[in-house]
């Protein structure tokens, strides 16, 4: 690889440069390094009591909606009634689909988009259909951590990631 093929090249619209100018002149260069959120990893929204707890109220009311649900998570102080309907009703779908047949071959609804949840999906299709020979993965955290890596390895699994950015080409499992 020559030194071209390590050039990139990266278009930023006016707005980003004016606030990283701003950011620069009211705190140097530090307030242009990233900062690490403290709760990272942790749903910010939903503690994971009030996440149990909408899970038992749809299984035990199935026909309580989301605002019914939200009243009785405040009533119940659960959650902060600053905590809006829609964080409640928000569900992730993590779903694995096979690239060749376009069979979806697991997937669930979660209220965290963690590696947890997505191994727990992966578990699913390795049990119905075996184990896939390559996965095709987007970049996030619940894909690229040091544990998913190992799990793949040790069963065999080529693990493979999206360009960063390419969102057409994400969530996919090839060759199952």
């Amino acid at each position: 690889m020559n030194y071209d093929d390590k050039m990139k090249t990266f278009l930023y619209s006016p707005k980003t440069i004016c606030k990283w100018t701003s950011l620069y002149q009211t705190g140097g260069i530090d307030a242009l390094m990233p900062r690490e959120h403290s709760d990272k990893g942790a749903t910010r929204a939903l503690p994971d009591t009030a996440v149990e707890e909408i899970h038992r109220l749809k299984e035990t009311f199935p026909r309580l909606n989301a605002t019914q649900i939200h009243r009785q998570l405040v009533e119940d102080s659960f959650i902060p009634s600053t905590v809006s309907v829609c964080t409640v009703q928000r569900v992730y779908c993590i779903m694995v689909i096979d690239d060749h047949s376009c069979l979806l071959a697991g997937g669930g609804q979660f209220y965290n988009d963690n590696a947890y949840n997505f191994q727990k999906v992966l578990k699913q299709v390795v049990a119905a259909y075996g184990i896939p020979i390559k996965l095709y993965v987007d970049n996030g955290c619940c894909y690229s951590n040091e544990q998913f890596s190992l799990i793949c390895g040790s069963i065999g699994t080529v693990l493979l990631h999206t360009k960063i950015r390419n969102g057409a080409s994400k969530a996919k499992v090839g060759a199952v």
